[in-house]
């Protein structure tokens, strides 16, 4: 078994033991797992592709350092982790514009961005609406990373449905991930505390590395297909 496959199935092993640790509450267990399956996910890139771009490299970074933040610390805190993941979503927001700042639109592809903006406001509008008054994090941040989710989500959608490609396709799998994640997170923490919640946002959370793995492995594919093709 090539090396490669051996930390793919280490990679899926570590998310089992997730979940299944998620059931009995072993917090500080989960997050030395989720640091391990960030660098896992590192490893399989490093040997798919043999070297690490800066944005790949700034990803990583910020996802081990946010999923091991209260490693470091004995306060609780959400902001700083927040802001670590806000900037991961930047970085992605700014990749799904560059993907479709160049594509004219069709009136149905656009229809189809507008129904899309409108599901996720609407989305948003609930969550945002819940009862986060025992949060520690101003409320302007949980704005700030919501419009900035939204409008990244919306974009790579936008890509797929113009040219169906993996890579876009991906990230679109990749931003259903964060959703469900901060979702089940705001909802088990703020509004109603059940195991399914916890289980499935760190599942999410944890799966959404493989899909940012993939994203950036088929967007090197088609860059290099370019540059062969020129």
């Amino acid at each position: 078994m090539k090396i490669d496959r051996i930390l793919v199935v280490l990679y899926f092993v570590l998310c089992c033991m997730v979940g299944v640790l998620s059931i009995f509450r072993l917090g500080e267990i989960i997050l030395y797992l989720k640091g391990a399956i960030v660098l896992v996910v590192a490893l399989i890139f490093f040997v798919q592709e043999s070297k690490f771009s800066p944005v790949v490299a700034t990803l990583l970074l910020l996802s081990f350092f946010g999923e091991t933040y209260y490693l470091y610390v004995k306060s609780y805190t959400e902001t700083i982790p927040i802001v670590l993941f806000l900037c991961i979503n930047l970085i992605f927001l700014v990749l799904s514009w560059l993907d479709v700042k160049e594509k004219e639109w069709s009136q149905a592809e656009f229809f189809k961005l507008v129904v899309l903006m409108g599901l996720l406001g609407a989305f948003v509008y609930i969550i945002l609406s819940l009862d986060l008054k025992h949060t520690n994090v101003n409320f302007v941040l949980y704005i700030i990373y919501s419009i900035v989710f939204v409008v990244m989500f919306i974009l790579s959608f936008a890509n797929f449905v113009k040219t169906h490609q993996k890579s876009s396709l991906y990230l679109v799998l990749f931003g259903l991930s964060v959703f469900i994640s901060d979702l089940s997170f705001l909802l088990n923490n703020y509004f109603i505390k059940l195991a399914f919640l916890r289980i499935g946002g760190n599942l999410s959370q944890v799966l959404g590395y493989y899909l940012m793995l993939n994203y950036f492995l088929e967007r090197n594919k088609k860059e290099e297909f370019i540059k062969v093709d020129n």
